[in-house]
Protein backbone atom coordinates (compact mmCIF):
# COMPACT_ATOMS: atom_id res chain seq x y z
CA UNK A 1 0.00 0.00 0.00
CA UNK A 2 2.31 2.57 0.96
CA UNK A 3 4.41 1.71 -2.76
CA UNK A 4 0.63 2.86 -4.77
CA UNK A 5 0.64 6.14 -2.35
CA UNK A 6 3.92 6.79 -3.07
CA UNK A 7 3.96 6.61 -6.87
CA UNK A 8 0.46 7.32 -7.33
CA UNK A 9 -0.17 10.47 -5.29
CA UNK A 10 3.43 11.33 -3.85
CA UNK A 11 2.93 10.58 -0.06
CA UNK A 12 5.03 8.36 1.52
CA UNK A 13 3.69 7.22 5.01
CA UNK A 14 6.30 4.67 6.43
CA UNK A 15 5.02 1.30 7.78
CA UNK A 16 4.46 1.44 11.79
CA UNK A 17 2.96 4.83 11.66
CA UNK A 18 0.32 5.20 13.64
CA UNK A 19 -2.73 7.44 12.39
CA UNK A 20 -6.39 7.70 13.68
CA UNK A 21 -9.64 8.26 11.76
CA UNK A 22 -10.49 11.05 9.67
CA UNK A 23 -6.79 11.46 7.91
CA UNK A 24 -7.47 14.48 5.44
CA UNK A 25 -5.43 15.04 2.53
CA UNK A 26 -7.02 17.65 0.61
CA UNK A 27 -3.70 18.43 -2.06
CA UNK A 28 -1.80 15.21 -1.86
CA UNK A 29 1.51 16.03 -3.21
CA UNK A 30 4.54 15.85 -0.97
CA UNK A 31 3.25 14.16 2.36
CA UNK A 32 5.72 12.27 4.64
CA UNK A 33 5.13 10.55 7.50
CA UNK A 34 8.09 8.64 9.19
CA UNK A 35 7.07 5.43 11.27
CA UNK A 36 8.03 7.23 14.30
CA UNK A 37 4.66 9.38 13.97
CA UNK A 38 1.25 8.66 16.66
CA UNK A 39 -1.32 11.10 14.95
CA UNK A 40 -4.55 10.99 16.70
CA UNK A 41 -8.14 11.60 15.01
CA UNK A 42 -9.18 14.14 12.50
CA UNK A 43 -5.74 15.52 11.29
CA UNK A 44 -5.44 17.68 8.27
CA UNK A 45 -2.54 17.76 6.08
CA UNK A 46 -1.79 19.98 3.34
CA UNK A 47 1.05 19.93 0.50
CA UNK A 48 4.66 19.90 0.87
CA UNK A 49 4.49 18.27 4.68
CA UNK A 50 6.83 16.17 6.53
CA UNK A 51 5.92 14.55 9.80
CA UNK A 52 9.71 12.89 10.27
CA UNK A 53 12.47 11.82 12.62
CA UNK A 54 15.82 13.16 13.06
CA UNK A 55 19.32 10.84 13.47
CA UNK A 56 19.85 10.11 17.18
CA UNK A 57 16.04 9.95 18.14
CA UNK A 58 15.72 7.23 21.23
CA UNK A 59 13.99 4.22 20.30
CA UNK A 60 11.17 5.33 22.79
CA UNK A 61 10.71 8.75 21.38
CA UNK A 62 7.86 9.66 19.10
CA UNK A 63 6.42 12.49 16.76
CA UNK A 64 2.95 12.70 18.49
CA UNK A 65 -0.12 14.82 17.09
CA UNK A 66 -3.59 15.19 19.08
CA UNK A 67 -6.77 15.13 17.47
CA UNK A 68 -8.64 17.92 15.64
CA UNK A 69 -5.63 19.11 13.97
CA UNK A 70 -4.87 20.93 11.28
CA UNK A 71 -1.12 21.47 9.60
CA UNK A 72 -0.83 23.72 6.49
CA UNK A 73 1.16 23.78 3.34
CA UNK A 74 4.89 23.42 3.74
CA UNK A 75 5.30 22.55 7.17
CA UNK A 76 8.25 20.08 8.51
CA UNK A 77 7.35 19.01 12.08
CA UNK A 78 10.55 16.93 13.27
CA UNK A 79 12.35 14.98 15.88
CA UNK A 80 9.93 14.41 19.53
CA UNK A 81 7.66 16.70 19.85
CA UNK A 82 3.82 16.64 20.86
CA UNK A 83 1.36 18.84 19.32
CA UNK A 84 -2.21 19.33 20.11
Amino acid sequence: MNRKLNSKFGIDIELGAVIGYGLDIPHHMGIVITKKARIGCNLSLKQNTTVGNKQGLKEDDFIIIGNNVDIGANTCIIGSITIG
